[in-house]
């Protein structure tokens, strides 16, 4: 592994180019300010730029090990003095010259005609401390063709809808989150926000209670329309984890069925007879069996939504008691049982063959890492085996996952990054803490293959977990998402 560098030259955080693109710039030590022109190191003292900052674009190899980079820039940083650009060492002796840093632009190219970015958000990161709070103000909505917003909960009664955190309905005196997620319209008017309900915390229950017969699945569906044009959704996202497991019956696979057929209907009888514009309706589905035997009419289903958000992610995690990637994209060589089917290609002809359009399939993509505490320092392979899960991370609080932003930082404090060939992913390695993840690279080969087999587009779980305010990665803000965006390519 390359060893992170210690002295990263400088931090742009805003810079205007004549076409008016906005781009970011971020590293460790140097703290540059657009506005006044001050340079500040954290260590040394504050040095005055007269007038000019010059930026000379250069495509490089990337320094760093874990985001092998879609492009770079080297950077000369001088005082306008008698029209002579004098470099920065001049007047501060340890600045690198030759430091370079990646930037990515504020509004990339549109994705592919047609192809949709789906991007999760969730109303409960905004709980998260410091820096890792993630409000509705922090979306770029520029880089999201649908908003979902996770979770509405279904009611104890099984009748209605229910917001998920206490300050996501407005009341008097307080915007709601809602209000200001679907605020972010007026900046993109070409932006769909559907409202997303259930989740892997909501199981199955209140879903097998309300889909339980034709009368409640009615009184749900009207009730949820109430909702969705009261407050200004364009649409429903159902995230029912999962049908006929997890505490609901078999039976439940037909019952969902049923029950997306008789929200398309009445979708579309309401459109009609109110004249306005039919509500979407989409769902996130399992990309694992038992789940994807047991939960889905896969070509009925289908039929029935507007697009199919594929969870190929989690194939592996701390509970399989050894290492494994958790979004390999192929089955590694000579694999054996779950190992042949738990990667996204497997996923994704599982689905297709059964009757899914390639013009409704999603891709999943995750935003974070899945870690393991391994049994044996030295064995640090796939299949090592593991003690249980990694340690939780300063932000997330969680055993067993991290942020893209947390996975960064804790590369930068050294430790192995290895490439996996064969499922083409990374993990990273550091003691006995052991992280599968995505990095540019991988997430790049997701993207091409979404575009190769013809799929709708991607998905993001969840915007938060991404590096979205460009401080840990050091490739900019909103870092995958960015680079969906970009692989995705222009119109």
């Amino acid at each position: 592994m390359v060893a992170p560098h210690t002295h990263l030259a400088i931090s742009i955080e805003s810079l205007s180019f004549t076409n008016d693109m906005q781009w970011l710039v971020n590293s460790e030590h140097w703290i540059l300010s657009w506005i006044d022109m001050n340079v500040e190191h954290k260590m040394h003292s504050k040095h005055r730029l007269r007038r000019q900052v010059s930026i000379h674009g250069a495509r490089v190899q990337s320094p760093y090990p874990f985001l092998p980079g879609l492009f770079s820039w080297s950077f000369a940083i001088g005082t306008d003095q008698k029209r002579k650009l004098q470099p920065v060492t001049s007047i501060i002796p340890d600045f690198r010259a030759a430091t370079t840093a990646q930037i990515f632009p504020e509004s990339p190219p549109s994705p592919v005609k047609g192809k949709k970015m789906i991007c999760y958000f969730t109303n409960w990161a905004q709980y998260r401390n410091g820096e890792a709070r993630f409000l509705p103000e922090d979306l770029n909505p520029n880089l999201c063709t649908h908003i979902h917003y996770a979770f509405a909960q279904i009611s104890g009664r099984g009748t209605t809808l229910e917001p998920g955190q206490w300050n996501d309905e407005s009341k008097r005196g307080m915007i709601g989150m809602y209000e200001r997620v679907l605020q972010l319209k007026a900046h993109n008017p070409h932006l769909k926000v559907l409202l997303s309900v259930g989740g892997w915390g909501a199981g199955s229950k209140l879903f097998s209670k309300m889909a339980a017969n034709r009368n409640s699945r009615r009184r749900f569906i009207r009730n949820v329309i109430r909702y969705l044009r009261y407050w200004g959704f364009d649409g429903f996202d159902i995230d029912w984890e999962y049908p006929g497991s997890r505490g609901g019956p078999p039976g439940d696979k037909r019952r969902f069925t049923l029950l997306l057929q008789e929200f398309r209907s009445t979708f579309e009888t309401e459109s009609r007879a109110r004249h306005v514009k039919r509500l979407f309706l989409s769902v996130a589905v399992a990309a694992t069996s038992p789940y994807m035997d047991n939960g889905y009419d896969i070509r009925a289903v289908t039929n029935s939504v507007d697009y199919v958000c594929l969870m190929a992610y989690d194939f592996h995690g701390h509970w399989d008691g050894s290492t494994g990637h958790m979004t390999g994209l192929y089955a590694p060589n000579e694999s054996e049982g779950s190992d042949k089917t738990h990667n996204v290609d497997y996923a994704v002809n599982f689905w297709l063959d059964a009757g899914c359009p390639r013009s409704k399939l999603i891709l999943g993509l995750a935003a974070y890492g899945r870690s393991f505490t391994l049994e044996y320092e030295d064995d640090t392979g796939l299949g090592a085996p593991t003690r249980g899960a990694g340690a939780p991370g300063p932000y997330t609080r969680e055993s067993g996952i991290l942020a893209l932003y947390e996975v960064c930082s804790s590369i930068w404090q050294g430790g192995d990054v290895i490439w996996l060939e064969q499922q083409e992913v990374p993990y990273f390695v550091r003691g006995k803490q052991w992280v599968a993840y995505e990095d540019l690279r991988s997430i790049d080969l997701k993207v091409q293959y979404i575009k190769e087999n013809k799929l709708a587009g991607a998905m993001l779980w969840d915007v938060s977990l991404d590096d979205f305010r460009g401080n840990h990665c050091q490739i900019g803000r909103f870092s995958l998402l960015m680079a969906i965006n970009k692989a995705m390519g222009p119109i």
